[in-house]
């Protein structure tokens, strides 16, 4: 292993932390002076949000976790229709779609996570979640969320309560319950690019107090591109979407309840089409920032379903959860990955044209029991997890005219855990939290890939491996007063090692598992109501300190190999801020800094052998700045105004650094009006996101010098939209 100069790394956490430091006290100065300016209205205060963080029922404000929490008119007011929407509204939190096709989702937090989605054998760092099932594909992961009742994104390791590759956080998707109320809304929109959406959802009682049950269903229509492709005259970027979801729940009585519910969606699209860029003068080889020139016939699809049965029953003083789930993905794309080139004027060729198809099933089963003991002095929760998952995947590659011999995955994973947390009043105001999770993951994969670029002859994989960890955690919270929480915590967090699937002709490493990345995380916390309750201030300082940490590198050729470089620290500061200045008019802030410090490196890895500088994916500084205003109308109608700001300074999207894998500093601004009326039983809303047309690169790729290419964002769009509620 390397080991990075003693003296440079002391000197660059001093002097981030003296910036840390800094900030920290200019921010406690302007907030120190605000409540005198908040205004004048005295019963306003900000609402109570209620979390499931820790698998029970809590308020966001102590709860000993980093939690970032949105309402459904959060989410509303935020434009968030998808889980890609999220990506600038929370701390630490990366999000984009990768280089398959729009279903997929790269996803990142506090310096860990998978770049390649859309592979069967990726796994996140990050666990997602819906209705507390785990979902294991990220090629799957960009829901329309509909019916929402909150999203929760927690930060840290979150090992112990739920485990598997929940390793630096976890993202929660809350949807609507079926309790019985009667209500029904739709809308119906049009936005650029010729997108049409419409929507309709409501709720009943089957059996009254006893089972309720609600419906939803979304469709969205993109039938236009924002992408013009000169090398074909046709625009690329056309989705048409539709998600259908249902839940059925019995909730008539004291000892007992369940819920049923199911899903379905239908993603198609043209796929996603790269810029082509030389990847040493970095200049766009076809004249436009959203200018591609592929006359690849690209597509993609991703059709997915599932269903889970969450029953509870109420023991005497202890409760007894069964979640049991089942999810099924298809998925499938063709683009070209050279972006296309010009060999001759106005005549265009694919160098890589890749395809692939693949389909996974998963099954996965979660008993918990939990209570309290010691006259309610210990809330405790002990469970166990299965999770099983059959999956295959095939990718054919025709690279220079010449067609490889398919790579054939056939994947099975298993994993069983056991885990117990307990969190024990020592005072009235001071408690302690202890907790470990046991964790075994077994995989195996056949299949078969190219012997050398060409040969004609597969080579054939057959293995088997397993990897075990213990992931504990130990806290401390201490309610200072009503309106000041402080909480400390170290955890440790870990994802499971896997299969290389996209090294393309290269059976070494499709043959060489990648071990497993571990962190120990060190996290400091204080969440405040101040100004009686309209100013909220929750600040999270952290240390994750990596240990085989796994790091996407580019091999060239459009091959990609996921290697274990070494160990590294990532430390920051994280804040959030919600105002109520008057009874119009709230505001909202968040801001990150972090930096990274690699304490070994690996010699054989990529990072190392081509000059690494700085960890994939970690932007140095992270801000958001926002407002919603109402005017409310003589008529009983009102006016709300909404904008917000968000600042995100460059990452590398590779761990080799490569200035083609820099994104650039990203700025967007976002906003919306609304006319609601009629005690806000209908709406019309004029929304736009990225208002002033930023232009930056998500992802940049070196294929074999000087080609390359770059995934670039979405242009300005804006939508017209009415929804009506009864």
């Amino acid at each position: 292993m390397i080991k990075r100069a003693k003296t440079n790394t002391k000197m660059g956490k001093a002097s981030f932390a003296a910036r840390l430091l800094a900030s920290a006290a200019v921010l406690t100065v302007l907030l120190a002076t605000m409540p005198g300016n908040i205004a004048i209205a005295q019963n306003l205060a900000l609402e109570e949000i209620v979390v499931t963080a820790e698998r029970r029922i809590g308020n966001l404000q102590t709860t000993p976790v980093a939690v970032t929490a949105f309402t459904a008119d959060r989410l509303e007011n935020l434009q968030v229709e998808e889980t890609l929407d999220l990506a600038n509204n929370v701390p630490n939190l990366v999000l984009y779609t990768g280089v398959s096709n729009p279903g997929m989702v790269n996803l990142y937090m506090r310096g860990a996570g998978e770049q390649i989605g859309g592979l069967v054998t990726s796994e996140s760092a990050v666990g997602l979640y819906v209705d507390n099932v785990y979902n294991a594909r990220l090629s799957a992961a960009n829901f329309d969320l509909v019916d929402i009742e909150r999203i929760e994104v927690l930060r840290g390791p979150q090992g112990t309560l739920y485990g598997r590759n929940s390793m630096t956080g976890a993202l929660k998707i809350v949807t609507r319950e079926a309790n019985g109320e009667t209500w029904a809304k739709g809308s119906v929109g049009y936005g650029r690019f010729d997108e049409i959406t419409v929507s309709a959802g409501g709720g009943f009682a089957l059996v009254e107090d006893v089972v309720g049950m609600t419906i939803s269903a979304q469709y969205r229509d993109q039938g236009d591109g924002w992408l013009e492709n000169r090398a074909t005259g046709k625009d690329r970027g056309v989705r048409e979407v539709f998600s259908l979801r249902g839940k059925m729940s019995h909730f008539g009585s004291d000892t007992f309840k369940a819920t049923l519910s199911g899903y379905y969606s239908d993603d198609d699209n043209d796929g996603l089409t790269p810029v082509a860029v030389n990847s040493v003068s970095l200049e766009n080889q076809t004249g436009g920032v959203r200018t591609v020139q592929s006359p690849n016939p690209s597509d993609g699809f991703t059709e997915q379903y599932g269903g889970s049965l969450d029953m509870e029953w109420q023991i005497g003083d202890v409760s007894l959860q069964s979640v049991t789930a089942y999810i099924d993905v298809k998925d499938g794309f063709r683009f070209d990955l050279s972006g296309g080139v010009e060999v001759a004027p106005s005549t265009f060729l694919t160098f890589i044209d890749r395809t692939s198809v693949a389909s996974s099933s998963q099954w996965s089963q979660e008993l918990k029991l939990s209570g309290k003991s010691f006259d309610d002095r210990l809330d405790w929760i002990v469970g166990g997890f299965y999770f099983d998952e059959q999956a295959d995947q095939q990718i054919d590659d025709v690279i220079f005219f010449n067609a490889l011999v398919p790579t054939i995955i056939d994947q099975e994973s298993e994993s069983y855990a056991a885990f117990a947390q307990g969190t024990y009043q020592l005072t009235d105001r001071l408690s302690g939290t202890a907790g470990v999770r046991w964790t075994k993951d077994e995989k195996s994969l056949t299949g078969q890939i190219d012997t050398f670029f060409g040969s004609g002859i597969p080579a054939l994989v057959d293995r088997e491996d397993s990897w075990s960890v213990f992931t504990p955690r130990l806290g401390l919270d201490y309610q200072v007063s009503d309106d000041i929480f402080v909480y400390g915590s170290v955890s440790r967090g870990y994802r499971a090692g896997g299969y290389n699937g996209l090294t393309v002709a290269n059976p070494t490493s499709f043959n060489t598992p990648f071990d497993p990345e571990t962190v120990w995380a060190f996290e400091l916390g204080s969440k405040a109501d101040l100004a009686d309750n309209r100013l909220r201030l929750n600040t999270a300082v952290f240390l994750n300190k990596f240990n085989d940490i796994q790091q996407s590198s580019t091999l060239g050729a459009g091959a990609t190999a996921i290697q274990n470089v070494g160990k590294v620290d990532v430390y920051g500061v994280e804040t959030e801020v919600t105002a109520i200045v008057t009874e119009a008019l709230e505001i909202f802030a968040h801001m990150t800094v972090q930096d990274d410090s690699y304490k070994e490196l690996d010699p054989r890895s990529a990072a190392a052998t081509q000059g690494l500088g700085r960890l994939s994916h970690l932007s140095k500084l992270q801000t958001q700045l926002g407002f919603t205003y109402e005017h409310v109308l003589s008529d009983s109608g009102s006016i709300v105004l909404g904008s917000d700001y968000s600042h995100r300074s460059n990452y590398f999207s590779d761990a080799t650094n490569q200035p083609i894998n820099r994104s650039g500093k990203i700025d967007l601004v976002n906003g919306f009006v609304s006319y609601r009326a009629d005690g806000g039983k209908w709406k019309a809303t004029l929304s736009g996101k990225n208002i002033t047309g930023n232009d930056y690169s998500k992802i940049g790729l070196v294929l074999a010098a000087p080609n390359g290419i770059r995934f670039v964002n979405e242009p300005t769009t804006w939508k017209f939209q009415i929804d009506v509620s009864l």
